[in-house]
């Protein structure tokens, strides 16, 4: 067990009612019982899938998630009512086979972005990109020299900065520059209640993976960004790629096998239930 801070990942699918109410935050209270072991939580729901949602965790460090984790009172019972929240309305469903039929398969990601805040801009339209590399495990060297490259690159962020004074910063885009971490760790807990764990796997093979954060303003700004914002072009070339083409280009080039894309309105898990 490590004393670094360490995030943790949470996909899970939760039942989406016809009236749109939102995700009921009760589901989270073993999470909130333990509020000092962690520096914030947020959740939301998928836009493009909205009965998929995520639980992303700020923990002080990774020791601290682990224990949590081998709780029975903490991590084992939040698993439960996360695995349950698809089933009926949403809530969490008792002990005994009731519970046990209405459990759906929850996928927790260990992501490691270093002492970066990254969790500070969260809010709505954030948008987030899982890349997948072929597996590094047993080559440190070559692990090290992916995480540096792919570390090396911005993002999508504007070509020409908006002034050092503040003073145009409305005129941006984004909240924050984008945000890069690396998956450590998966757990799988399934239908059973029986869990997975080790690699990362991605289409039936073993990868290794990194999120891309992008803290758009809104929908609006994001694609304007996307489909206008270009790149200079390289020495003795006319083309000026898109911004989003060249950074999926730069991907490519360091080995990227593929990524997915997902948007969610973040929102603060309650301090207290």
């Amino acid at each position: 067990m490590s004393n670094k801070p360490i995030s943790t990942w949470t996909r899970f699918r939760a039942s989406f009612p016809p009236d749109d109410r939102p995700l009921d935050a009760s589901i989270f209270q073993p999470l909130i019982a333990r509020r000092a072991d962690y520096q914030d939580a947020f959740y939301g729901r998928l836009a493009e899938s909205p009965a998929d949602c995520v639980l992303v965790v700020a923990w002080n460090s990774e020791a601290v998630y682990d224990a949590f984790a081998a709780s029975p009172e903490g991590g084992a019972r939040l698993l439960t009512n996360l695995a349950a929240a698809g089933a009926g309305n949403g809530e969490a469903v008792g002990d005994g086979p009731k519970q046990q039929r209405g459990r759906r398969p929850v996928t927790t990601r260990k992501v490691d972005f270093g002492n970066i805040p990254f969790w500070w801009r969260f809010g709505p339209n954030t948008e987030v990109r899982t890349v997948y590399f072929p597996p590094a495990a047993g080559n440190e060297q070559r692990q090290k020299e992916i995480r540096e490259a792919v570390g090396g690159l911005k993002g999508l962020v504007l070509s020409m900065g908006l002034g050092i004074n503040g003073r145009m910063a409305h005129l941006s885009p984004y909240r924050g520059v984008p945000e890069c971490g690396w998956v450590t760790d998966e757990e799988v807990e399934g239908k059973d209640g029986e869990s997975t764990k080790g690699v990362v796997a991605w289409e039936g093979r073993e990868v290794s993976a990194c999120l891309w954060i992008h803290y758009w303003k809104n929908k609006k700004a994001e694609q304007t960004f996307k489909t206008t914002e270009r790149r200079p072009p390289s020495d003795g070339e006319s083309h000026q790629p898109l911004a989003l083409e060249a950074f999926e280009d730069d991907l490519r080039r360091l080995g990227a096998l593929g990524w997915e894309d997902y948007h969610v309105d973040f929102e603060k898990v309650p301090r207290t239930s």
